[in-house]
């Protein structure tokens, strides 16, 4: 254990529990203002590339941009302390999510394709990271299943609406902010549990 292990847990707390508010904030106004999930607005590069316009003076851009970056932030970070899958080779399961987290932030400005794309690596990348830890037993008691819970959301609630309506469900999309938040938790009561053994 050292001392940069905990700042990096810590660093990783905080960065999603940033995210998951930044979701909250999204979903918001579609649970208690009745908003409809507008087209948005720009136009495409190439068949495979949209581009977003008129969006960098909006509360949307900066709540996605600062949510992306935290995302990206905690997985580097998560890999950086080999949490919760230990510091061998299952460490490696984090590249999923941290490609994820590169391609979440190219969809801050380039949505298609990167914001599913990166939607998918992220939730793949969670349950690669929550199964491949779960024998590791570095996580314990409820902190185990955090990075499953931010994995399978995706699966279970988003992702089949888009395939069935074609739209993406806005109001759930929010709501998946609640398990980046459960694993925000879950990183800074163990950076917790580190500072008390060392003490």
């Amino acid at each position: 254990m050292h001392p940069t292990q905990i700042t990096l847990l810590n660093r990783a707390a905080i960065a999603y529990g940033i995210a998951g508010f930044g979701y909250l904030c999204f979903g918001f106004p579609f649970w208690f203002l009745h908003a409809v999930d507008a087209p948005m607005k720009g136009h495409l590069i190439t068949p495979f590339l949209f581009i977003k316009e008129d969006f960098i003076n909006t509360f949307d851009f900066w709540n996605e941009l600062l949510g992306t970056i935290c995302i990206l932030i905690g997985a580097i970070s998560l890999y950086q302390a080999g949490e919760p899958t230990g510091m061998g080779k299952r460490r490696n399961l984090f590249v999923v999510s941290i490609v994820g987290g590169i391609a979440y932030l190219l969809g801050v400005f380039f949505p298609v394709p990167f914001a599913p794309l990166g939607a998918f690596l992220n939730a793949l990348g969670m349950l690669l990271v929550g199964f491949g830890s779960w024998n590791v037993q570095i996580w314990t008691g409820w902190k185990r299943i955090a990075p499953l819970l931010v994995g399978f959301f995706p699966f279970i609630f988003m992702f089949p609406f888009v395939i069935i309506y074609g739209a993406r469900p806005a109001p759930l999309i929010g709501l998946w902010g609640i398990p980046w938040i459960v694993l925000g938790i879950a990183a800074w009561q163990r950076a917790q549990e580190l500072k008390l053994a060392q003490a």
